[in-house]
């Protein structure tokens, strides 16, 4: 066994760990499936390459290498539909066939004729290998291969530009970078480099670099959203609270049952990607907040939010913490709570005007008056002036009576036993533990 043989079938074993490694992580996800996948046709490759190496004859040498040739035709198309899946494409089954018919006619002409080379010669015990530019079958070949990597590369420069989110640009920019490696390395190494020293091409060993950059953002960043490693989603979907997950750029990633009930969603594709603002109004506290979560600044906070929805609004108690891996890095922002029953009775009941819900918001927080006035853009005294008003519609003097009588109506934020129930709840998801109320 020579060099190239022992080189290549070492690549062979490699490249199997990786693609069994990633398969293992999800095994129910499409795109390890596709990874796993590419990663046992690049094997195949490289495996037949080194039995040909140490083949005997020129006859065992062409059969291998028609066999092996096989898979490496197949991995083109392999490596755009897994690029495709990555950044949240869809394929259909029409668009497959044709990508994948193509490349019939080179099977054919690999099976019956001379596809890449039309002639082996072993000098000192090593076979040498002649391309076979005269055919134009070779050409086509190179222009179908190379342009499913240049679609590929496409797709993953435009997710790049595409998202908001900094960890997938970092994801995305992994990946580019690994394929445009490979592919220039290969394009040197075959046509240019090899034939000019006399070694012999080597392409099935070029892949370990695509599939080596892969497996490390896969690993590393665990693909472009939070997934099933991340996330139990059976476990999500089972529980009784609402949660909802952001990106880091307070996108929605994923909603549980529970909330796409509470929030009437015919569709949770409605919601996914759009900003939580879509479902939720808005207010500078919260804005705040978040952004002290995401600064590190905090653990988590409580707060109530009111739904943007078209027949009525909803208010929810919610606990806001970070998502984090298991390298402590923050994946994005966990939402937490459950729904308000008694708000629309109370406001109805005592004719709470909405600046004056919204400032009993701020109250049930704890916040002070200063800082009531700067979350709502208007001066201490008008706050006041509010306050006065709630305090003569419910015929209370103090924020003790003003709680319990939201007390009466279901009103209250989370209490520290139900924070730490559902921080408990929640370590299921890899979040961490939800800490009481900040107040200011």
């Amino acid at each position: 066994m020579n060099i190239y043989s022992t080189s290549l079938l070492t690549i062979f074993f490699l490249i199997i760990f990786l693609g069994c490694y990633v398969l293992l992580l999800d095994i129910r996800d499409k795109t390890f499936q596709l990874f796993f996948l590419m990663a046992v046709i690049i094997g195949l490759w490289n495996l037949f390459a080194s039995l040909v190496f140490i083949s005997e004859t020129e006859e065992v040498v062409w059969r291998r290498i028609r066999i092996g040739t096989i898979p490496a035709i197949l991995l083109a198309p392999t490596i755009f539909w897994f690029v495709v899946s990555l950044t949240g494409g869809h394929l259909t089954g029409w668009l497959l066939l044709v990508i994948y018919g193509i490349s019939v006619p080179l099977h054919y002409i690999n099976w019956n004729s001379f596809l890449v080379f039309d002639r082996v010669m072993r000098t000192d015990r090593v076979w040498s290998f002649h391309f076979n530019f005269t055919s134009p079958w070779i050409y086509y070949w190179i222009i179908y291969y190379n342009l499913m990597l240049v679609f590929s590369l496409y797709h993953l420069h435009r997710w790049k530009r595409k998202t908001h989110s900094k960890r997938a640009k970092r994801q995305a920019h992994t990946i580019f970078i690994t394929l445009l490696v490979f592919v220039v390395a290969a394009l040197i190494g075959d046509y240019v480099l090899f034939p000019m020293v006399r070694f012999p091409p080597l392409s099935p060993a070029y892949f370990i670099i695509f599939l080596v950059g892969t497996c490390y953002a896969i690993i590393k960043f665990r693909f472009f959203s939070l997934t099933h490693i991340t996330v139990n989603r059976d476990i999500l979907q089972n529980l009784d609270e609402i949660v909802i997950l952001l990106d880091e750029e307070k996108n929605i990633s994923l909603i549980n049952r529970r909330a796409e009930i509470f929030l009437g969603l015919n569709s949770v594709r409605d919601v996914l990607e759009k900003s939580v603002t879509s479902i939720f109004e808005g207010s500078n506290t919260f804005n705040m907040e978040l952004l002290r979560l995401l600064r590190g600044r905090i653990k988590s906070f409580s707060c109530l939010l009111k739904t943007k929805l078209e027949r009525e609004s909803k208010i929810v108690n919610v606990s806001v913490s970070l998502v984090r891996d298991g390298a402590n890095e923050a994946l994005g922002i966990l939402l937490v709570g459950n729904e308000i029953l008694g708000v629309r009775d109370f406001v109805t009941s005592y004719h709470i005007s909405n600046r004056e819900w919204e400032t009993i918001h701020y109250l049930l927080q704890g916040v002070s008056n200063r800082r009531i006035a700067q979350c709502m853009g208007i001066s201490e005294r008008t706050v006041k002036a509010h306050i006065k008003h709630i305090y003569e519609k419910l015929k209370i003097t103090t924020r003790i009576q003003l709680l319990n009588i939201l007390k009466e109506f279901n009103i209250v934020p989370l209490s520290d036993r139900e924070s730490r129930l559902s921080g408990e709840n929640l370590r299921l998801l890899g979040a961490s533990r939800l800490e009481s109320p900040t107040k200011n």
